[in-house]
């Protein structure tokens, strides 16, 4: 599920993401984009798997999904992860609502 977050800058980001409850993992696929993860489990599964890109200005694109449980195969990227429903809405709004008020 994609959102256009506007005046969303690389700055704040992180700081931000972590007020909600996300942890940075680091780059992305490139320099343009961040990795954040909030875990729903106590192993670290079910989680949040929010990517923010930061290549449209001042504005970002956050790209979330959730992420229900480890990747299986060693050097194999995919993973079992819901991409819409209402979980990922109510976070999507989540996130949404607590950036308006920052």
């Amino acid at each position: 599920m994609k959102i256009h977050i506007k005046g969303f800058e690389k700055e704040q980001a992180i700081g931000s993401m972590k007020r909600i409850g996300y942890t940075c993992l680091g780059r992305g696929n490139d320099d343009a984009e961040f990795s954040f993860v909030r875990s729903l489990g106590s192993g670290g599964y079910p989680r949040f798997h929010a990517l923010v890109r930061f290549d449209q200005g001042k504005d970002a694109i956050l790209n979330i999904h959730l992420d229900q449980r480890k990747t299986v195969y060693a050097g194999v990227r995919a993973h079992n992860a819901d991409y819409d429903g209402s979980v990922l809405e109510q976070e999507v709004e989540r996130i949404k609502s607590f950036l308006e008020n920052e």
